[in-house]
């Protein structure tokens, strides 16, 4: 047989396949119409999930020939942020909004959502009124029931929550930080992305001025020290030359001399230690922004998840596989 009557045999064979398929197109309409109610009931019970996100902008950032060298870096997986002045690289931004710390100050009692009319913490909003598909309740049941510490259970099962809600993606080629939080509740989930960009400045912040701060805390102490002797001393002086009125001239003087002396020299050193508490200042107000903040986040309009029609075409070809099997197992293999 010839290479062109075995390619018509091919042929002849794909059509009388297509033919045999097109012959049990009720199997698949209904195959179709099963995939779709069973599609329709996943979709209405997986709760609605809306997305708030931000873009923010390291302070210090570096620019230039430092900037290439870490965008080029970044593309070769090579770690190259100490390039930035940043004591916390921005390439650790994720580890830290996933890190335990953090996590519990955001559930904590210092960030209030609105739940049912009234404000709580974000931690007890995801424990008693996070929205979750039916089919996840009996694994939650039995979770409770076996359970001897449910209040550490529960703070566990927050940080989980939160840490699978607020994700941070850093775009080294733009020198971006991508901020994302999802949450049922639209506002709630505006909130929160608010809240994480607060506090993750503030984390990031208080590390980096931890020894900036103990210094200009120390120097300013001393320095009202100083201030509180200086006028202590110009009373002392005041008051001796206002009640030595009756001391012989050469004792007066020299005892003015003595004590303006002392003066000057409280006065000097006053203001010695008040130079160097404002140049700590300076260095503290200068490592203490962060990042700026150039897209804000926005209350959702609309959900972002489940995905229904990907979910209801994911169903339907399913149901066109399984049918197209039973197709050739029952019309094909079996009749052999």
């Amino acid at each position: 047989m010839s290479r062109i009557d075995e390619l018509r045999n091919d042929i002849s064979a794909v059509k009388r396949f297509l033919l045999l398929l097109w012959s049990k197109k009720a199997v698949y309409v209904k195959y179709s119409l099963v995939a779709a109610v069973l599609a329709l009931v996943v979709v209405l019970s997986v709760p609605a999930k809306y997305s708030s996100s931000a873009i923010l902008v390291p302070e210090n950032y570096p620019t230039g020939v430092n900037a290439g060298i870490i965008s080029l870096s970044g593309m070769l997986g090579v770690n190259m942020s100490h390039l930035t002045k940043d004591a916390y690289s921005t390439d650790m931004y994720p580890m830290i909004v996933s890190s335990s710390n953090f996590l519990t100050k955001m559930g904590g009692v210092n960030v209030k959502v609105p739940s049912a009319g009234v404000d709580t913490t974000y931690a007890a909003h995801l424990i008693k009124n996070g929205k979750i598909a039916w089919w996840s309740y009996p694994a939650r049941w039995v979770k409770k029931m076996l359970s001897s510490e449910p209040l550490v259970i529960q703070d566990n099962s927050a940080n989980d929550i939160i840490r699978n809600n607020v994700r941070i993606d850093v775009d080294k080629m733009r020198g971006v930080i991508l901020l994302s939080v999802y949450d049922y509740e639209p506002l709630v989930c505006k909130q929160i992305a608010d809240s994480v960009i607060h506090n993750l400045n503030l984390f990031v912040q208080e590390y980096r001025t931890k020894k900036a701060a103990t210094d200009y805390n120390a120097m300013a102490a001393l320095a009202d020290s100083l201030r509180a002797n200086y006028f202590d001393v110009q009373s002392n002086y005041k008051d001796y030359v206002e009640s030595a009125s009756k001391t012989p001239d050469a004792v007066f003087k020299q005892q003015c001399a003595f004590l303006k002396g002392e003066v000057e020299l409280a006065y000097s050193a006053y203001m010695q230690m008040m130079s160097q508490a404002q140049s700590a200042k300076v260095k503290l107000l200068e490592s203490a922004p962060i990042y700026n903040v150039i897209e804000s986040p926005v209350m959702p309009q609309s959900p972002c998840a489940p995905p229904k029609f990907i979910i209801f075409m994911l169903f339907v070809a399913i149901a066109i596989a399984v049918a197209t099997v039973k197709i050739l197992y029952t019309e094909v293999l079996y009749k052999r």
